[in-house]
């Protein structure tokens, strides 16, 4: 806890900081953590946040005396701030103070450094298109905002770039406990569509029949198999194979109804 006296000659905002945002302060324990920031420049509460270490994207409500805040607040000193962390509180499909502009609908933008999650999503029916390799961060930002797309990267520079409104600094390394946790923060399970979206490409499945693609099947796969279905954008094809066992087993999806 950066609980330090500050200096009465120079103005300090009080920010109490809750939930998982406690996963940037090393020293954190508890329920909460208090840092006194001095204020040596006029700066919102956007920056001095960020100049933290913490993206705006991982705030979900700021407050001062139980009245919300948007980031452009500017404290003069002597405020206590609460910080609280985006939660499923706070839907991206739901108007806030903080980001007044819902979105219409949950979809993503996976930046390369979580790549692997963006099969999980697309796996789970969840829209979700991939960065390109070599892109800039500016250039991710404006793809999201273009597209309505909730950002999902380990990159807090590109999150806490202005045009990017809907983000998650993704905590862990593994994918499937990435998937874990946006699934939990964005309440994704009611979104759940297993086994409808191409993983090579999000394109929507569509069923085919079995005697219109023989001649795209492997022997021991026309022999084994008899359900499929067909990317309606690239054409691949899709069947019950180990992929959809491994999910089954790991998240409890089912194939949908036809």
């Amino acid at each position: 806890m950066n609980d330090a006296i500050p200096d009465s000659s120079i103005p300090a905002v009080t920010l109490v900081f809750s939930g998982d945002l406690l996963d940037f302060f090393k020293d954190s324990g508890g329920s909460s953590y208090v840092y006194h920031y001095p204020l040596l420049r006029r700066a919102s509460i956007k920056d001095i946040v960020e100049s933290l270490g913490i993206p705006h994207t991982e705030i979900g409500r700021l407050s001062y005396n139980r009245k919300e805040l948007d980031f452009s607040f500017v404290p003069a000193g002597s405020e206590r701030l609460l910080v609280e962390p985006l939660s499923p509180l706070y839907p991206p499909t739901r108007p806030s103070t903080l980001r007044p502009e819902s979105l219409n609908e949950i979809r993503f933008l996976v930046d390369v450094n979580v790549g692997k999650l963006v099969r999980l999503l697309r796996m789970a029916g969840l829209d979700a298109t991939a960065a390109l390799e070599n892109q800039s961060i500016k250039a991710i930002a404006a793809d999201g905002a273009t597209d309505g797309r909730i950002l999902l990267s380990r990159n807090r520079d590109l999150l806490k770039l202005r045009s990017v409104v809907f983000g998650r600094l993704i905590r862990s390394q593994d994918p499937t406990r990435q998937f874990i946790e946006v699934s939990h923060l964005f309440n994704l399970p009611s979104l759940y569509h297993p086994f409808s979206r191409c993983m090579a490409c999000n394109g929507v499945l569509h069923p085919v029949d079995k005697a219109d693609i023989l001649d795209r099947l492997e022997p021991l796969t026309i022999r084994y198999y008899h359900r499929f279905h067909q990317c309606g954008s690239c054409g691949r094809l899709y069947w019950r194979g180990s992929h959809h066992d491994h999910m089954v087993r790991t998240f409890g999806f089912t194939e949908p109804e036809e």
